[in-house]
């Protein structure tokens, strides 16, 4: 049985929604890689930052 045009476009904004999802994750992922450089090239400092600040990387 062919889908509806409802169907189509629900599937179709599932599919949407599955992309912005990756892409938010990619994004996290780039987030965390760069502050766990952050925190190697400033490891004194951060670790103070991070005891007072109670950050958690």
């Amino acid at each position: 049985m062919p889908a509806t045009l409802d169907q189509l476009s629900s599937d179709i904004e599932t599919i949407d929604i599955l992309k912005l999802t990756v892409e938010a994750h990619k994004a996290l992922a780039e987030l965390k890689g760069l502050a766990m450089k952050y925190i190697t090239m400033f490891k004194p400092c951060t670790l103070d930052l991070m005891k007072y600040t109670k950050l958690d990387f």
